[in-house]
């Protein structure tokens, strides 16, 4: 596997770049200080229930996605975003 290091800029804008439905990892740190590593999703809709937030994730620094594991919906805090696995390529952050 490739390693490479970048920016939490940088990888946030890979995140974007992923095309809705394509599995990823995400290793980030949670509002409880542990480390998490979640295989998800973007722009899976198939068990929302309906309504919408009522706040804007992108205002907030977040990322949307689909936990495969715990086959929910969770937020990636960009700011908190410490690597990702992404076809094949390990990207990590900077310190």
């Amino acid at each position: 596997m490739t390693t490479k290091i970048t920016t939490k800029k940088d990888m946030a804008e890979i995140i974007d770049s992923i095309k809705n439905g394509q599995i990823f990892t995400a290793i980030f740190i949670k509002k409880n200080g542990d480390i998490r590593i979640m295989n998800c999703r973007k722009g899976v809709a198939k068990h929302v229930k309906g309504g919408s937030l009522a706040f804007n994730p992108e205002e907030k620094g977040l990322i949307g996605v689909y936990d495969l594991q715990s086959k929910g919906y969770r937020f990636i805090n960009r700011k908190t975003l410490q690597g990702i696995k992404y076809q094949g390529i390990k990207y990590s952050v900077a310190l």
